[in-house]
């Protein structure tokens, strides 16, 4: 689960880049920064959570080949 967790981590990372500094024009300025951290920070955690449902996913596909060995061909 921590491998999983941090390989996410790490290719989210390199999706994300380095934001580069914008002007937006508005009265006080740190807004903006501020919700563009905040708007990284949601997409970091929804790759979090797809790397986790994934990982669930192939669970689940690995439980069924499992189970599914033992079946006669039809």
């Amino acid at each position: 689960m921590k491998k999983v967790l941090a390989c996410t981590v790490a290719v989210s990372l390199l999706f994300l880049g380095v934001p580069t500094p914008m002007n937006a024009g508005v009265v006080a300025g740190v807004a903006t920064e501020w919700t563009q951290i905040l708007n990284h920070v949601q997409l970091v955690m929804n790759y979090i959570r797809m790397g986790v449902q994934l990982q669930i996913e192939m669970q689940q596909l690995s439980e069924q080949l499992k189970q599914g060995k033992g079946l006669p061909r039809q």
